[in-house]
């Protein structure tokens, strides 16, 4: 009883917080839990790689930027080290980029898990569809599949998202940094938004799923009443 009361209460903070999330700098609990459901990997590491690859504090808090943009060293434009962006809007991150791209910049990183344009393009369509955070993950997703087809452990794994390789030593560097946030960060964030004991992140997405095609069938206007279980 106790669980289905909570699973409730956090589908009704999900909805009644959807319109304002959704034009915020913010990144619902949701698209994690997706995330982490279809990676197979925990909510917390994949927390810890996007603060690693676009933290930022915002309102006091160390969270990612889903419109972050990261720009790296590429001597045929001028760019001799690497250089991080963080536009206030979707608007003006689509600006910023668009400025970048028509300037013949390439070796660019683009939202919350800092897809980088250079060494992903077969993962991309649209590079402006980046700073949306289900296809930033999916994109993600695609890269840590490749890297867990190679890696034998979290620093391998780490080091080829970062640096395309298992045994590079600067991924090394970033895989002991990645799990430092983990540990400092993204144990928590994980912990708030997945009941512990009572449902675990891949039960909490199907359920999600489920709900929203009920939402969709049943309120097309997005109405929404909460139903108290006795």
């Amino acid at each position: 009883m106790v669980k289905i009361m909570r699973v409730k209460f956090i589908l009704y903070t999900f909805l009644m917080s959807f319109q304002s999330w959704a034009s915020s700098t913010d990144i619902h609990e949701k698209h994690w839990v997706d995330f982490a459901s279809k990676s197979n990997l925990d909510i917390s590491l994949l927390y810890a790689i996007g603060l690693q690859e676009s933290g930022k504090i915002i309102n006091n808090q160390f969270k990612p930027h889903p419109f972050a943009i990261g720009v790296g060293k590429d001597e045929s434009v001028g760019q001799f080290k690497h250089m991080s962006l963080y536009p206030e809007s979707l608007e003006e991150a689509h600006i910023v980029l668009k400025k970048l791209l028509d300037a013949g910049y390439i070796n660019i990183g683009v939202g919350t898990m800092q897809i980088n344009l250079l060494h992903n393009k077969q993962h991309l369509s649209n590079p402006y569809a980046l700073f949306d955070a289900e296809k930033n993950f999916e994109a993600s997703q695609k890269v840590l599949q490749y890297c867990q087809s190679k890696a034998v452990n979290k620093q391998e794994l780490l080091s080829c998202y970062s640096h395309g390789r298992i045994d590079s030593v600067k991924g090394a560097i970033y895989a002991q940094k990645t799990v430092l946030l983990e540990n400092q960060h993204g144990r928590s964030f994980s912990n708030s938004i997945v009941p512990s004991g009572e449902i675990n992140h891949n039960e909490l997405a199907l359920i999600w799923k489920k709900f929203d095609k009920k939402i969709a069938k049943n309120n097309p206007k997005n109405e929404f009443q909460i139903e108290v279980i006795k």
